[in-house]
């Protein structure tokens, strides 16, 4: 598979790495008609994990992860910084804590529309809080498997990619033991603006990656690539 790394000028995309006391970075008054994409440092001991915001033109707002829990109070202060009234989409693209550790304190904090996750049991203490977080907070939780479509605004076309329609969890297999088995079943989404894509991978594995290259083909070609588990070796 071959991506296609290209600087895009012309779609005026905003690609930010957000670093406490730049001001300029929070500074939203070129966002309007422009489709953008923050990626947030967040601080943590260890590996703090992943949290992006992106704004469609039309101003619709997507949450893609939260990081882990003790960032959730860097997040929540990165999105009132740039004046998130709402969230009009949140995505975790799958159940393990550095990913969904900071949802709680978001949904309390932002309201939230809809939340989009995968049908998976996955039984942890941060996941019980995530799903009692979207009860509490009447958002519509909303489960994403590949062939599924929505649009992000309306000049967005969203299309999933992954996790397969019904994951099957092998008898006594505990998928709390094995990362991977999680990580293979990220919500892998392909975003298409006018003629540019973007493909955000959550984390996969080599071995995922491989079956949606054998599946997928040049679909998989894309303007923009969020690289898999962090940009790690197993991906």
């Amino acid at each position: 598979m071959r991506f296609k790394y290209i600087r895009i000028i012309s779609l005026l995309l905003a690609v930010l790495i957000l670093f406490t006391g730049c001001n300029a970075i929070f500074d939203t008054s070129g966002d309007k008609g422009q489709f953008t994409i923050r990626a947030f440092k967040l601080d943590a001991k260890d590996k703090s994990g992943d949290s992006l915001l992106l704004k469609s033109p039309d101003g619709k707002t997507m949450l893609i992860d939260a990081g882990l829990p003790e960032c959730s109070s860097q997040l929540v202060g990165y999105l009132k910084k740039l004046n998130i009234g709402k969230l009009d989409y949140v995505v975790a693209t799958h159940r393990h804590v550095d990913h969904i550790g900071g949802m709680p304190t978001v949904l309390d904090t932002f309201k939230a529309d809809t939340v989009y996750t995968t049908d998976m049991p996955y039984n942890t203490e941060i996941n019980k809080k995530f799903n009692e977080a979207i009860t509490r907070n009447g958002c519509k939780n909303v489960y994403l498997k590949r062939g599924d479509t929505f649009d992000f605004g309306s000049d967005i076309k969203v299309e999933v990619l992954n996790p397969e329609p019904d994951i099957v969890i092998p008898k006594n297999f505990v998928p709390e033991d094995n990362a991977y088995f999680l990580n293979d079943r990220s919500i892998v989404l392909k975003m298409t603006y006018g003629q540019k894509t973007f493909l955000f991978c959550g984390d996969l594995y080599k071995s995922r990656e491989v079956e949606l290259v054998n599946l997928y083909g040049d679909k998989l070609n894309a303007d923009f690539l969020k690289v898999p588990h962090h940009g790690a070796a197993t991906s």
